[in-house]
């Protein structure tokens, strides 16, 4: 009688090894995770979406202050949502980085792209059955 092995023909590995912020983190993108990663993306596309389309209207100390708000909102969800995703890391990579929040924002795209390979080796895995 013969064996096939689903294991080895269709699995997908999940997992991934990555440096951040000096520390090798092994991360597991599971279906949850990678829900968690859109919502981190959303999150912050949210924040950049709720901007006035129309500034010009605005003092330039109105438009100061708003840059302020955005900045300290695309921080703080920065931070958190690297907090659900890296193990409560958010503000110690913002520390790393020397409180750069583009950076930050870059840990989440770059994580994203992770994802998306991830899911590529699914999708890959699936046509081939």
């Amino acid at each position: 009688m013969t064996v096939y092995s689903f294991d080895k023909e269709f699995a997908v590995e999940t997992k991934k090894s990555v440096n951040i912020g000096g520390q090798v983190q092994t991360i597991n993108f599971t279906d949850n995770y990678i829900k968690k990663l859109n919502k981190a993306e959303i999150s912050v596309s949210g924040i950049l979406n709720d901007l006035p389309d129309d500034d010009g209207n605005m003092s330039a100390k109105e438009q100061a202050k708003l840059a302020d708000n955005v900045m300290d909102k695309l921080t703080k969800t920065a931070i958190d949502w690297l907090n659900k995703l890296l193990d409560g890391r958010g503000q110690e990579l913002y520390n790393f980085y020397g409180h750069n929040t583009y950076a930050l924002l870059n840990i989440i795209t770059f994580l994203t792209g992770l994802s998306n390979d991830v899911i590529k080796d699914r999708k890959a895995a699936n046509k081939s059955k």
